[in-house]
């Protein structure tokens, strides 16, 4: 049977869709489009869009498909529910709204693998819409069932997850983080996630939680109105507490293997008490700064209520009650936890001041303008911060060349005030912002084609050269590029000037060398104080170290990763060569070239000796693997394992997966390797199967545990262990 290609299948379909003549629009009552049972998208929170169709119109036409004599709607639920309310509210205009006809093309498949299909596009129909976390996750699960449908019926080419990576641009990675939420969250955490009350870092954390802790956090979302990374990380950390497994050594223990144990040494409340603050997380420090009673007592009863920490620096034991100091000692001390948060209040909380009490005069009469004023202002809708991404290798190429267009566009007015315009990426921002005006969109050229940039208040959004939707990114990611590319246009400008200036002096005196006028060229960057950290993701930047090791002159300097600052150097040798290759560089900028890149090589070789291992990932649980195909397929998502080890030298990863009876499978992946035959680099892993107790060959009684060979096991092999060990 011929291999089914759905990638290639729907690009054609795209491709005979952009040959077709332009599609005509065309107006329909709103009551007569059918909605699709298909559509999962939120359509409850549309009052800011009716509120939009009510003043500007419907602005972007609704994407239908006529079956059957009927019109259905591909695109644009929400805003047919907007057009139905306001026909409630009298308003007959809304009567007739545009629409477009999604083109109809004729597919090679059979009838029951179109509806498969229809389902796909109407998920890629709604690629490019604005949705919540929740959203993304039933796209990607929903999407990757309906591949796995397709599977059983065609003869469908690549991996399943491979499939769905290309066709929503989600990776592997994220879909196995979307089925460890989807599988392992609660239903009133689910409930809450579905709400946006909780990003898909939160749900993630709060994912590999078990049911008692899941519960701590539903009424901590509850009383507190909301449940940050810190809290989900918070009842993490205390569930490992809790755990006490045999043989295993305690954090304490890790970080100071030659302390001797002090369990149950007496200690004085006080200095308990200063200690216990000392260890607090920020989130609870911040209502005692705070000075909030209400909030400080139950985060503590809440997440301190059955924690029992005896290591001679600390001894309590916490309650129902409150929190029990040296606890069946003659010097023990019950503290509820009213009088505890009390306690930590008056101690380290924030002064208050005074409030001074005045008379006042009776208010006067508000207008009725005042009075729908205010009213407005006190019922606006706090604004829902939207997500922005990093961006990956491709992206900044498109932001580099985005950032060069600029430069190109606005040279001159850039270099009049170069620090507040090129150098501080905390102010260039907003000096773009003012000379675009509200003209804020520009094409730029880009190998092949022509991408553009829209530059929003809050955000910039890139669509690239085939005028498909990227991303949006922070301001800073833009600002940065305009940096990084000011130095490359500078040395051009530079290289140009010198070879214009030797043709002119050798024309003119041939003994005299002329040095031409250099392009300012940004050599020293100003720090970014006003970036907020939520706003960056830092997640590959930092590393945690042993302080201990790091020197003491560096202690206000953040510890970047490996593979952050292996990147960062790259980009400034490069640097560096293109001034020793371009003449006429100053001196003075060379030197202060030269030392930046050997104080990044030393921190570099500082980074491999401080940096700790990584807090080993908890595995999920083995699923109940019904046949071959599923226990392949389990296999093939090694991923969903959790990242072990990863070799930088090597560029290598390890994923592993423990088994009850002692045996480890160790997967090792290879990215973006390249093949002898000129083959477009791919990702290639090997299995290998580490057996417990494994039986000599041809010996009945002697056994031994396998080591790492570099040895590859075969998918059969490691299919019949899996179909052995679950029976």
């Amino acid at each position: 049977m011929a291999k089914f290609d759905l990638k290639g299948m729907l690009s054609e379909r795209s491709t005979q869709e952009m040959d077709l003549p332009e599609q005509k629009t065309v107006y329909r009552n709103p009551e007569e489009l059918i909605p699709s049972k298909d559509n999962f998208y939120s359509t409850e929170d549309t009052e800011k869009l009716k509120q939009s169709i009510k003043v500007l119109g419907i602005l972007q036409p609704l994407l239908i498909e006529e079956r059957d004599g009927k019109d259905y709607i591909l695109a644009g639920h929400s805003r047919r529910k907007c057009c139905l309310e306001l026909i409630e509210e009298g308003m007959d205009r809304f009567r007739k709204v545009p629409c477009v006809y999604k083109p109809k093309i004729e597919l090679s498949t059979a009838s029951e693998e179109d509806e498969i299909i229809r389902k796909i596009i109407i998920i890629q129909s709604n690629t490019y819409r604005e949705k919540t976390d929740w959203e993304k996750m039933t796209e990607a699960l929903q999407m990757e069932e309906l591949v796995k449908e397709l599977r059983e019926k065609t003869d469908l080419e690549g991996k399943t997850r491979e499939i769905v990576s290309d066709l929503i641009g989600v990776s592997s990675t994220q879909i196995g983080r979307y089925h460890s939420i989807s599988n392992n969250l609660s239903e009133r955490l689910t409930d809450a996630f579905r709400q946006n009350k909780l990003n898909i870092s939160t749900a993630a954390e709060l994912a590999g939680l078990n049911e008692k802790y899941q519960t701590k956090a539903c009424e901590l979302l509850e009383n507190a109105g909301q449940l940050t990374l810190n809290d989900a990380k918070l009842l993490k950390t205390q569930q490992e507490q809790e755990r006490n497994i045999p043989g295993q050594l305690t954090i304490e223990q890790v970080l100071h293997p030659h302390k001797p144990e002090e369990v149950n040494t007496v200690i004085p409340v006080d200095i308990q008490i200063d200690r216990f603050y000392e260890s607090l997380r920020k989130n609870i420090e911040t209502y005692v700064r705070k000075s909030d009673l209400n909030m400080t007592t139950y985060m503590l009863s809440a997440l301190y209520g059955t924690v029992r920490v005896r290591n001679g620096h600390l001894n309590y034991q916490g309650s129902k009650e409150g929190i029990i100091f040296n606890a069946g000692s003659d010097q023990e001390e019950l503290i509820s936890w009213t009088d505890f948060s009390k306690k930590l209040i008056e101690k380290y909380g924030k002064k208050q001041k005074p409030v001074r009490m005045a008379a006042v005069d009776e208010p006067e009469e508000l207008t009725i303008k005042e009075a729908i004023t205010m009213e407005a202002k006190e019922q606006k809708p706090e604004k829902k911060v939207k997500e922005l991404k990093k961006p990956d290798p491709e992206e900044k190429e498109y932001l580099d060349m985005a950032a060069r267009h600029l430069i190109m566009s606005y040279y001159s007015w850039m270099k009049g005030d170069f620090t507040n315009r090129v150098l501080n990426v905390n102010k260039s921002p907003e000096e773009l912002k003012r000379k675009l005006g509200n003209d804020r969109t520009r094409w730029f050229a880009m190998d092949k084609g022509t991408a553009h940039i829209n530059m929003f208040d809050d955000y910039v959004q890139l669509w690239d050269k085939d005028s498909r939707y990227m991303g949006d990114y922070d301001w800073f990611y833009l600002a940065t590029a305009i940096q990084r590319m000011w130095n490359v246009i500078a040395l051009e400008k530079a290289e140009k000037s010198r070879k214009e200036a030797e043709t002119e002096n050798a024309a003119r005196d041939p003994g005299k060398e002329t040095k031409p006028e250099l392009a300012l060229a940004q050599t020293e960057t100003i720090p970014v104080d006003g970036i907020p950290a939520e706003d960056i993701n830092t997640e590959n930047l930092s590393v945690r170290i042993n302080t201990d090791i790091w020197p003491e002159d560096l202690s206000d300097i953040p510890v970047p990763s490996e593979l952050f600052i292996r990147e960062y150097l790259e980009e400034e040798e490069k640097m560096l060569s293109g001034y020793l290759e371009c003449g006429g560089i100053p001196e003075r900028t060379i030197l202060r070239q030269q030392l930046k890149v050997a104080g990044i090589r030393i921190i570099q070789n500082l980074v491999k000796d401080v940096m700790e291992t990584e807090e080993e990932t908890i595995q999920p649980e083995l699923p109940r693997l019904k046949n071959n195909e599923e226990r392949k397929e389990w296999l093939e998502n090694y991923q969903d394992w959790g990242l072990w080890y990863r070799d930088e030298r090597l560029d290598v990863n390890y994923y592993k997966y423990d088994f009850e009876d002692g045996s480890r499978l160790v997967a090792a992946e290879y990215p973006k390797r390249e093949g002898y035959w000129n083959e477009e680099p791919r990702d290639e892993h090997f299995f290998h199967f580490l057996k417990k107790n494994k039986k000599k060959y041809a010996s009945l009684d002697e056994v031994y545990d396998e080591k790492f060979r570099n040895e590859t096991d075969s998918i059969t092999s490691l299919v019949e262990f899996l179909k052995e060990i679950q029976k």
